[in-house]
């Protein structure tokens, strides 16, 4: 099979199917559609929870969404997210009307029903690989990762392409046997002026952070665990964590536990616009992701 490629530019509707997002998925979210925009003529999103209200204010863009409540017994979990997969599967028919192409995007390598409606329906179907789910739920022992591992190769199966942001993800995922469908686009751009050191480092303060989402795959209670462990060795240092997700509370509980409120803060969400501010503030910048993707030129978190 040949790899997919865009032809006649701007002369196609394309469609983007995410699972439903937090504020942290709205940015990879918004840059997709901005480059999405540039070659279709009109471009839908199916998303949910706070994606769904975000992108809901951009006219540019037609939004379809869910709401999504995840539960902590594995059966009404299952229930749930198969009820979900059903609601996203009844916005893509009403919305491929309008659409030629369906990208997949984040948590779209699990959603087996709404890929399976898209082909059924004639559509072009591109899975792009935020990250891998089955990966993600793996990091955070989750005893339903198996079966994202079984929807994540049925999809792989079913999409005309994948997409994936390096070449080491084939192996690390296990994709190989996807390989004549895999295209690589390791590319990162970064605005400069705006992403630049303001001062010598040397001068800031001995402040070591951490930005990123509060989850377990991202290794972050790894490191809030290793902080007193530093202390001991420079009790100079001072840490700041900038993100939300599942964690925090946790990681709130133990930082109150182990007396570090005079070490550690908690900052929270931050807008992506004042990142490079966080970043100039730092001295060292920790990423321990379990599922840290390794690019050709520069590693972001994410």
């Amino acid at each position: 099979m040949n790899k997919f490629s865009f032809n006649n530019e701007g002369n196609f509707n394309i469609g983007i199917i995410t699972s439903p997002i937090s504020q942290s998925g709205c940015i990879p979210t918004s840059q997709l559609l901005d480059i999405i925009r540039g070659i279709s003529k009109n471009v839908c999103l199916i998303t949910g929870n706070y994606g769904y209200e975000y992108f809901l204010k951009d006219h540019r863009i037609k939004t379809y969404g869910i709401y999504y409540r995840n539960r902590k017994n594995t059966f009404f979990r299952v229930c749930k997210y198969i009820q979900a997969q059903l609601q996203i599967s009844s916005l893509l028919i009403k919305a491929s009307k309008n659409v030629e192409i369906w990208i997949f995007f984040i948590g779209g390598d699990s959603l087996v029903f709404p890929m399976a409606v898209a082909k059924l329906l004639g559509k072009k179907v591109i899975l792009s690989f935020a990250s891998s789910s089955a990966q993600t739920h793996a990091a955070s022992k989750d005893d339903l990762s198996i079966i994202l591992k079984f929807l994540s190769n049925f999809n792989c199966r079913l999409t005309d392409c994948i997409v994936l942001y390096s070449e080491s993800l084939i192996n690390e995922w296990d994709l190989k046997k996807y390989q004549n469908k895999i295209i690589i686009a390791p590319r990162h751009f970064l605005d400069f002026n705006n992403y630049k050191m303001n001062e010598e480092i040397q001068r800031n303060n001995n402040l070591v952070g951490y930005i990123g989402r509060l989850s377990r795959e991202k290794g972050v209670m790894n490191f809030v665990e290793s902080i007193p462990i530093i202390l001991k060795e420079n009790p100079n240092l001072e840490f700041i964590l900038i993100g939300d997700g599942a964690l925090k509370k946790e990681i709130e509980l133990y930082i109150e536990k182990n007396n570090l409120q005079h070490k550690v803060k908690v900052k929270g969400w931050v807008q992506h616009e004042k990142i490079p501010d966080c970043l100039n503030k730092l001295k060292l910048l920790i990423l321990p992701s379990y599922t840290a993707v390794s690019y050709t030129h520069l590693t972001l978190p994410t």
